[in-house]
Formats: C-alpha cells, structure tokens, sequence
C-alpha cells in the first residue's frame, strides 16, 4: 500500500483535492480534522483536557466544543496555539496511527483478492499539521496545495462565515508551516477552478502510479 500525506494552508484547497482522490480513485483517506472532531464529543479524555486547558469558556452548555471561541484563542496566540497541537497529537495521531496499521492489515489480505486490491492501492492522510504530528514518516509522497492569500481568505469566510480579520489571523497562525511544507515531494496550486485543480492533482497521482505500478480505476 502506498500511503500519500497533503497538507496545506487552511483554505488552500487540501481537502478538495482529498475529495477528488477518494471520487476519482477509490483511495481511502483519513481525516485528521474529521477525527479531531469526532474526538472532540461531551465527556471524551480529549475535550476534558482541552478544558483542562483553557477552561470552562471554551465549553457550551451542552458540554460541546465551543470552536469559534476556542479558535479565537489559538489563532492569535502562539503558545495557547502549541498547548492545544499537544493536546491533539496525543489523541488524534494516535488514532490515525491505529487507522494506517488497520488499512495496512487490509491491504495484505487484498493482495490474494483482485477485487479488493484495487480499491487498496493507496491510502492518503488530510493534515494540515502533517510534518509537525510527524505523519510524514508514514507517507511514501507527500503533496503540499497552495493558494493566494486572498483566495484562502475568501475560502475561509466562505466556509466559516468568519469575517476577514478572522480569517486573516488563521492564516498568519500557519505561516510558521510555510517552509516545513516545501519539503513536499509535490506542489499544487490551487488558484483557479476545480477542474483545473482536478487536472493538476490527476498529473501527479499518474506520475506516482507509474513510479510505483498501481493500477487506477
């Protein structure tokens, strides 16, 4: 099995391009977002550390994640930023970590079977923290997206209906990632369209399974 990490900026079009992989290719893709949020229910060891952490405010009455006010705290502030990426290594990587070896018990048993094996090829891991969670180590490539400020900024407001500042301050939170990310085996710009982006992400998954002689569906 071949394992693909991509990761980028928020708002830059990473999780579209994971979206394409999984529709297109059949390639099963882990989450990280998806299962930090699924970690994150009332009562679990993950929201009680977080508050723990930061305390009661960014808890609502229902004992749910208050996310707006918990971003507001990690994105203009660089140590409460590190306090909670400990917080989520310690549960989210770890269950991604459990994910890939049971993705990888499947992928031997699919090798005696036709059927199954094609749609085992590869798996691919959706983080934005992947070098910092030290997920890399599991990919055999690793594509960084891209994009404009003003088009993540767009996104973002788009997606989340923050406003600019808001915005702003998330992707200024990132910049620390900017030259880890270039460690990247591929790049994609994601400024343009989704079909154009389809195309560029096409180019680079052909090029890996010539390298690696998978076969697409």
């Amino acid at each position: 099995m071949i394992i693909i990490g991509v990761t980028g900026a928020t708002g830059s079009g990473k999780s579209t391009v994971c979206n394409m992989l999984e529709d297109i290719y059949g390639f099963k893709v882990i989450n990280a977002d998806a299962i930090a949020y699924s970690q994150a229910t009332p009562g679990s060891d993950y929201l009680n550390e977080i508050n723990k952490t930061f305390g009661s405010k960014v808890i609502n009455k229902d004992g749910s994640l208050n996310r707006t006010v918990l971003g507001n705290i990690i994105f203009n502030d660089v140590n409460e930023r590190i306090k909670l990426n400990k917080i989520t290594k310690k549960f989210v990587v770890r269950e991604i970590e459990d994910l890939i070896t049971i993705f990888k018990d499947i992928s031997k048993t699919a090798d005696s079977d036709a059927n199954l094996k094609k749609y085992m090829s590869a798996l691919v891991i959706d983080a934005p923290l992947l070098y910092e969670f030290k997920l890399d180590k599991e990919c055999n490539y690793i594509i960084t997206v891209t994009a404009s400020d003003e088009l993540k900024i767009q996104r973002i407001i788009e997606r989340q209906g923050l406003d600019k500042q808001d915005a702003q301050a998330r992707i200024n939170s990132q910049r620390e990632y900017d030259s880890i990310n270039k460690n990247a085996d591929y790049f994609i710009e994601n400024n343009g369209t989704e079909d154009e982006l389809r195309v560029k992400m096409r180019c680079i998954i052909e090029e890996i399974a010539r390298k690696e002689k998978l076969k697409l569906h």
